[in-house]
């Protein structure tokens, strides 16, 4: 599994991490977003006994732009996955 953390500031240096379980970047129809299309997707866990917004979160593919891609403003409980 891969992990990352979101770091925005000194501030938020702490221990928040979430796994990346599930990754599908060739999508055939497998998951259909609310569109019809099939993106592609990462799957996240939180294993953790709190819960974690993704707001600060990001992914990206260049390590010039590490906030090309955000997630949006929702909670991760406790033991929950999310696909986005």
């Amino acid at each position: 599994m891969l992990q990352f953390t979101a770091v925005t500031s000194p501030e938020d240096l702490k221990s928040e991490q979430l796994l990346i379980n599930e990754v599908s970047s060739a999508n055939s129809k497998t998951i259909l977003d609310a569109y019809g299309n099939d993106p592609d997707w990462v799957e996240l866990y939180n294993g953790y006994s709190y819960a974690i917004n993704l707001k600060n979160y990001y992914l990206s593919d260049d390590h010039l732009l590490p906030t090309k891609w955000q997630f949006g403003d929702y909670t991760l409980n406790p033991n929950e996955y999310c696909i986005s």
